[in-house]
């Protein structure tokens, strides 16, 4: 195959990959509207739940690869929606906990309830799902460190 014919079939794929999460997002953000949340803050509320230890601004930030002063802003409007709580710690003032409000998790536990992107998963076969799963995990590791190079995103 030339150079050229590369070139598109990787533009082409760029480009369907991109319309597609714009799709399924675009979905998403339509969904979880009834709730008061975004993608970004049921994120930001799966890494609380998710989490075995105390969860600090510096862990979301690693999590959802956004830099910190994002985050900042972020749990900011969620404190001032009542989706999360910050907890000083003890040991240093200039640290917080992150936890979620009950108004938070509630949140979060509905908008799981509905689940646009399952629905269109189900188009594919366990086993297509299975190899996109795999593929879109080789593409995340690697955006991800690419990513790093660019903007500053705290490692865990």
């Amino acid at each position: 195959m030339d150079s050229e014919n590369k070139v598109k079939r990787r533009r082409m794929l760029g480009s369907t990959l991109h319309k597609t999460h714009d799709y399924i997002s675009r979905l998403r953000h339509i969904e979880l509207r009834k709730y008061n949340l975004t993608p970004i803050r049921l994120a930001v509320l799966s890494v609380i739940a998710e989490s075995s230890k105390p969860v600090t601004m510096a862990m979301i930030a690693s999590k959802i690869a956004r830099e910190l002063h994002t985050v900042t802003e972020l749990l900011m409007r969620m404190q001032k929606d009542g989706l999360i709580k910050k907890i000083r710690q003890k040991r240093t003032a200039a640290l917080y906990n992150i936890e979620a409000t009950e108004k938070g998790k509630k949140s979060r536990q509905e908008a799981h309830k509905i689940d646009i992107t399952g629905e269109l998963f189900s188009t594919l076969s366990p086993q297509e799902q299975d190899a996109l799963t795999i593929y879109l995990e080789k593409l995340k590791s690697r955006s991800l460190e690419e990513l790093r190079k660019y903007i500053n995103i705290p490692l865990e």
